[in-house]
């Protein structure tokens, strides 16, 4: 398969953003998804803490923990 030097082009493209300075960027999530997966992530962290918690506080923080990531 013979591959075009505008084909290649096309294809660097679509792996690399490229912004108006001509840097490259890595393609990557948008920052609103990224911003989710690490507050599920920094959640799913407390969650497995607070499950060694024997207090009160800590069972109720838990509740609102499964609660936040469910929703």
């Amino acid at each position: 398969m013979k591959l075009t030097k505008q084909y290649l082009k096309n294809l660097i493209q679509e792996i690399f953003r490229i912004n108006k300075d001509g840097e490259k960027e890595e393609f990557g999530p948008p920052e609103e998804i990224d911003q989710i997966e690490r507050m599920l992530m920094q959640l799913r962290v407390e969650k497995e803490a607070m499950k060694k918690e024997k207090d009160e506080a800590s069972k109720d923080r838990l509740g609102k923990i499964d609660s936040e990531i469910k929703d």
